[in-house]
């Protein structure tokens, strides 16, 4: 499971990192690549040594939970990229 989280988060940390459209500032910037980075390490233990990560069940759903919101990040600025459409619900007025 560690694994794929961290697969999760390394590949859509480069991708940000790598998008000349998304404005992050630096650091934002910096924060993906310590996130790729560190994450992109654990995978690469994994497929080169089989390493397996143990960790402590609240570490694993902060990994989990990490994963989870970078991938909806990533989906809403591809949205908001190819549509302009970026809002839950429409704004309310006055």
């Amino acid at each position: 499971m560690i694994v794929f989280t961290s697969a999760i988060i390394a590949v859509v940390a480069v991708f940000l990192v790598c998008h000349c459209e998304y404005e992050d500032g630096i650091i934002g910037r910096l924060a993906l690549i310590i996130l790729a980075l560190s994450n992109g390490l654990i995978v690469a233990d994994y497929l080169i040594d089989r390493t397996e990560y143990v960790m402590l069940p609240n570490t694993l759903m902060t990994q989990f939970g990490t994963a989870m919101f970078l991938a909806r990040h990533c989906y809403r600025f591809m949205k908001w990229r190819s549509l302009w459409d970026y809002q839950w619900r429409p704004a309310r007025k006055g």
